[in-house]
């Protein structure tokens, strides 16, 4: 109906004090999943991290089974870097370098 809102997820920056890096996270709920929305919010979320808080390198921390979030990741020119133990689990991390970021928006 319109006029009414919902929430459909999050996405944004997150400093993570254990690494001393910043990593792009987003959370979708299931009616969302497959239309674009995470990709574009986690691009959105890289750019600004770079362009207005000034960062040298982002990072993302995913589980290896999920493949859907890798896509997006890799969707947002991250390269995997190395599989860490954090928080009792193992995550894969992935990283993107500011100069890597603006070498592939840039026309």
């Amino acid at each position: 109906p319109q006029g009414e809102s919902q929430i459909v997820g999050w996405a944004g920056l997150q400093f993570l004090p254990e690494l001393n890096e910043t990593e792009v996270g987003y959370l979708l709920d299931q009616p969302f999943w497959g239309k674009g929305l995470a990709t574009e919010a986690a691009r959105a979320s890289v750019q600004f991290g770079f362009e207005h808080c000034g960062l040298d390198h982002v990072i993302a921390l995913v589980h290896p089974e999920n493949f859907a979030s890798r896509r997006i990741i890799e969707k947002c020119g991250m390269s995997y870097d190395e599989t860490i133990h954090i928080w009792g689990v193992d995550l894969m991390r992935h990283r993107i370098d500011a100069a890597q970021w603006n070498a592939q928006t840039t026309p």
